[in-house]
């Protein structure tokens, strides 16, 4: 409250320095994270004529980030559609578990660990992936989420937290109840078999990128608050 102004990344996280800190709502702005939606561009592509439907998670290997979850939504998935498969972008002290529970669930086949990957390899896996998968429960604003909308994927996230902000449930993606794997795997069945609604959503992820979380459109609000507070 001694400052002239808090610049947060989602109305979520606004409720939470309200409620928790104390934050006179006066003092506070809601500027989201912003993306490069030059560099991160869709490739033009059809889903029809992809045989294996590939989901995509990527984040640190952290009890946080539900990457297990992810785990387990894709086995019963897969016992549903064999033709499908898991990448699993990132590193992190959950690694070793994340596998041997892939072998415990017999999907270890259908997953790949890429580890850490960055610029154009990162780029391509988001280019090849046919929905992206998030079930981290604790989290403000997420950037791989913004990336993702970017590249034109569908994102199937948790209904709680700030994840409302960038998904509109059932226009860019679906909002599933934290915890429900029945919900995760139905919404994410939606997503990859329907071909048409794969295509709206992808086009709608993008749109909703380039309208709303550009850089160009984080920095001008940035800079609105600056010369707010020295005036």
């Amino acid at each position: 409250n001694m400052a002239d102004a808090v610049i947060v990344d989602s109305e979520y996280l606004k409720e939470r320095l309200m409620e928790r800190v104390g934050v006179e709502e006066k003092l506070i702005h809601v500027i989201h994270c912003g993306v490069d939606v030059e560099v991160i561009q869709p490739l033009a592509r059809s889903t029809s004529h992809i045989a294996r439907r590939t989901l995509l998670f990527l984040g640190r290997f952290i009890e946080r980030k539900r990457p297990d979850f992810a785990i387990e939504v894709f086995a019963k998935l897969h016992g549903k559609h064999p033709n499908t498969k898991l990448v699993m972008i990132g590193e992190g002290p959950m690694l070793r578990k994340l596998k041997v529970k892939s072998e415990e669930l017999k999907v270890a086949e259908a997953i790949q660990f890429t580890g850490p990957l960055f610029g154009e390899e990162k780029l391509k896996k988001y280019h090849e992936s046919d929905l992206f998968l998030f079930p981290s429960e604790k989290e403000g604003f997420v950037l791989v989420v913004l990336e993702a909308m970017a590249a034109g994927l569908p994102l199937l996230v948790p209904n709680s937290m700030g994840f409302a902000e960038a998904v509109s449930d059932g226009e860019n993606g679906f909002l599933a109840r934290s915890g429900d794997i029945d919900d995760w795997v139905n919404k994410a069945e939606k997503i990859l078999f329907n071909d048409v609604l794969n295509i709206s959503m992808r086009k709608s992820s993008r749109e909703i990128a380039v309208r709303q979380f550009s850089w160009e459109k984080c920095a001008k609000e940035t800079l609105k608050i600056y010369k707010q507070v020295v005036q």
